[in-house]
């Protein structure tokens, strides 16, 4: 069936990064959450993963280092790579201070006490200098820390407010605020202690590191110092990031009847990438997370780098140090929402799961699953190296065959509830990363290409209703052929399976057959690298994008037939749609492109990337596609073609009854009604007839006055630049300074200040009346001339 041309995309959803800081935190209501994006700090909703708010500096390359709440969730405190610390009121949206951090390196902690009256700095420079909120200055610089401060509290009891405080040192120190001194040094950890909590009561703290124990504290006071002493030390097994005290009551269907009453609850997060909750009198695990939200075969390093509890809600949230933000329910800790906060460069795209869901390549080693309606994205880990291209299996919506630089192809199949895949199917053979793939419609066979200049045919086998526990199936090439001197980066199928196209770096495409891979034809004419290739779905035509335009090559002779020409830089991807009538391509200018293959002309331009556009997929019907790239950014376009249309009808149907009303309006000398309708129509001419027409009434300056001054400022807005039109023609001037007159003289401060275009209006009506008076002046001149010459015919 023949689809209808398509006239229109507009933007339907995107999805970019908004999070590239360390840490998140959570307002009191627990609805959204804060993190530091370059140098902006976002307010982003923990439902959908949206941007909110934003607080932007006035200095853009100024990163964020450190920001921190305060308890009652109405002030942020940023800090920022420069030294400049910065007060923000959230409650009311207004930027209260600012002011210089005066450490001698860079800030690496910020903590406000309970109360909201002291602020806490720690930095590289191994000091802490306490600020007082409410008077902004600083009153205590704490010495006797050595190396980087990794972690800050406050204890306020009895009156007394102490400060701990962790370094490079290893240590933990105690300082006496009021003392201005430090009261105790906590010495039992052997590495960077990268996290401390209290108890709910104030009387234990635990303090985890990477030396892979956890410390429980006796913090009571005693006399003027604190106890100090170390009650339990625990093994943990792993290097720990974080730490988050949890309830009794939330954990009391874990619990049995041997968990002493006392016992104090936490629950940590590293390296492992998994959640354990643990009792501090026994020091044993009461739970461990099932499925840890990514496979922990990775490379040696931190994985999860924050643990925090959301407010007013028993859930707890996580986020890895590739910046996603993982939230789990209590006590079961099954993954309830999982948002992206760092998209990176998008390589790859399309759509599967009958368009529902996308598989994402983004310059990393794991598959990435979104799902379209939600944005709940998910990552599989498969390859060893950046995946580079993927590709959905036409006869199969749930498969998924994505390529790497680790010289493997691997085929996922996803189980349609629960959208967890399997990877049924490796191919190896390749020798370099592997950029280009093409899938079959009809016969069960793809391709591949890439680095090695080869072109590869695998077989697509069949998966068994009962091979969930099959062990993943190995592909042998069936033939190989070096198709080109340099790089493979497209190859495309035609739609009856009988040939194949390679587009390569080495400024040409080339056709073969499917069935031997024997070369059919090299096509030439591009002066740079053919990035993509496509045929027709209904023309015996295949189409190459290279340098700054698309070639329509003929399949008979192989002869350049049409030239699509509109881009300013290179055209990186397209796609066929509307049956074969249009394409659509993107480039490295950031601009996509709507061509008819009829006419070789665009129809439209739409520009939301901002540099190279590497991917775009289309769905089956055409209705929705999505383009990434280099900007970091997935942009999800929808077909409004019929919207717009019903739009332009509407509007012409809209427009014919205006313009009958205002002839009837005319007919019947109603001319306050014309002009308001001549007004409202936006029509330059009627306006002015209408307005002839008021003058030349008895009382037509009193009916003009009263229309004007009962106008919207959108309104006097467009008179007002009809009068600059007006008057810079001698026929129509005189009504132009009528109606301007009326507008100054008539309206008051506040209505005229609301026009923001009067000041350069008036500006040009100035020049336009200066004009007019020469005119007139040169014109009486004449005339009197004229009368004189009369005069002395007479008199002769």
């Amino acid at each position: 069936m023949t689809k209808s041309l398509k006239t229109s995309y507009s933007i339907h959803h995107q999805v970019e990064s908004f999070f590239t800081g360390s840490s998140i935190q959570f307002d009191t209501s627990g609805q959204h959450f804060y993190c530091a994006h370059g140098s902006t700090i976002n307010k982003v909703s923990i439902v959908d993963g949206q941007v909110k708010a934003q607080i932007e500096t006035k200095n853009q390359d100024d990163s964020v280092l450190r920001f921190t709440l305060s308890p009652d969730g109405n002030l942020i405190i940023i800090a920022y790579q420069s030294g400049l610390i910065v007060k923000f009121n959230l409650a009311e949206d207004i930027l209260e201070r600012e002011f210089k951090s005066i450490h001698s390196a860079p800030i690496s902690y910020l903590k406000i006490n309970l109360s909201g009256t002291l602020l806490a700095t720690g930095s590289s420079d191994g000091t802490i200098k306490l600020w007082n909120l409410k008077n902004h200055y600083c009153s205590h610089n704490l010495r006797g820390v050595n190396g980087v401060v990794s972690c800050i509290e406050f204890k306020e009891s009895s009156g007394r407010v102490l400060l701990f405080c962790s370094a490079g040192d290893d240590n933990i120190h105690v300082f006496d605020i009021d003392a201005n001194k430090r009261i105790a040094k906590l010495t039992t950890h052997c590495s960077t202690i990268t996290d401390m909590k209290f108890s709910h009561d104030g009387d234990k703290l635990i303090s985890v590191g990477r030396d892979k124990i956890a410390v429980v504290w006796d913090t009571s006071d005693w006399e003027d110092k604190i106890r100090g002493t170390t009650i339990r030390t625990i093994p943990l097994y792993e290097s720990v990031e974080s730490i988050v005290m949890i309830d009794r009551e939330l954990l009391q269907s874990l619990l049995d009847s041997s968990v002493a009453e006392d016992s104090i609850f936490f629950a940590t997060i590293g390296e492992q990438g998994t959640i354990k909750f643990w009792d501090s009198r026994s020091g044993s695990i009461l739970f461990t997370q099932n499925e840890p939200p990514l496979s922990v075969d990775r490379s040696p390093g931190i994985y999860c780098t924050q643990l925090v509890s959301r407010p007013s809600h028993n859930q707890l949230c996580a986020v890895s140090s590739e910046k996603d933000i993982f939230v789990y329910d209590l006590p079961r800790l099954n993954v309830i929402q999982q948002l992206q906060g760092h998209i990176d460069e998008i390589l790859s795209a399309c759509w599967f799961a009958n368009d529902r869901y996308l598989a994402i390549a983004c310059n990393s080693n794991d598959l990435k699953v979104m799902e379209v309606s939600t944005s709940k994205t998910q990552h599989f880990k498969g390859h060893t190296d950046i995946v580079l291209a993927v590709k959905a299996v036409p006869s199969d919506p749930m498969r998924v065959i994505s390529s790497s630089k680790d010289c493997t192809i691997l085929v996922w199949l996803f189980e349609p509830e629960t959208m967890i895949p399997r990877i049924v199917c490796k191919a190896t053979g390749h020798t370099h990363a592997i950029h280009a793939l093409a899938i079959s419609n009809e016969t069960q066979i793809f391709f591949s290409g890439g680095e090695d200049t080869t072109l590869k045919r695998w077989p697509l086998v069949d998966i068994e209703s009962d091979s969930n526990n099959r062990p993943t199936k190995p592909l042998v090439a069936t033939q190989t052929v070096k198709a080109h001197e340099g790089r493979i980066d497209d190859i495309a199928i035609s739609p009856n399976d009988q040939l194949v196209a390679t587009g390569s770096r080495d400024k040409t495409a080339k056709i073969f057959t499917v069935d031997g891979l024997m070369i059919v034809a090299t096509l030439r004419g591009h002066r740079r690298g053919v990035h993509s290739v496509r045929f027709s779905p209904v023309d015996q035509v295949v189409v190459t994008a290279a340098d700054s335009n698309l070639r329509m090559w003929n399949l008979k002779d192989f002869n350049c037939v049409k030239t699509f020409q509109g881009h300013d830089c290179s055209v990186l991807n397209f796609s066929f749609l509307a049956s074969g009538l249009q394409m659509v391509s993107v480039g490295s200018d950031g601009n996509m492109k709507l061509w008819d293959c009829k006419t070789n002309e665009c129809m439209k331009t739409l520009d939301a990337h901002s540099g190279n556009t590497w991917t775009l997929s289309l769905t089956e019907d055409d209705s929705l596609l999505v383009t990434g790239g280099q900007d970091e950014k997935l942009v999800i376009w929808r077909d409004t073609t019929e919207e717009e249309r019903e739009e332009r009808l509407l509007s012409v149907q809209t427009s014919v009854t205006q313009e009958q009303d205002l002839l009837n309006y005319i007919n019947k000398k109603k001319w306050r009604k014309a002009l308001k309708m001549a007004i409202a129509m936006e029509n330059q001419n009627k306006t002015l007839s209408v307005l002839r027409e008021i003058l030349l009434e008895p009382e037509g300056i009193r009916q003009l006055e009263d229309v004007l001054m009962k106008s919207s400022p959108e309104r006097l807005n467009f008179i007002v630049d009809c009068c600059v039109g007006w008057g810079a023609t001698a026929k129509n001037s005189a009504v132009a300074q009528q109606v301007f007159n009326i507008i100054v003289r008539q309206l008051d401060r506040g209505q005229l200040l609301s026009m923001p275009s009067l000041r350069a209006s008036m500006e040009q009506l100035r020049l336009l009346t200066e004009k007019s008076l020469n005119r007139y002046e040169r014109l009486t001149q004449q005339a009197h001339f004229v009368d004189f010459f009369l005069n002395s015919l007479r008199i002769q």
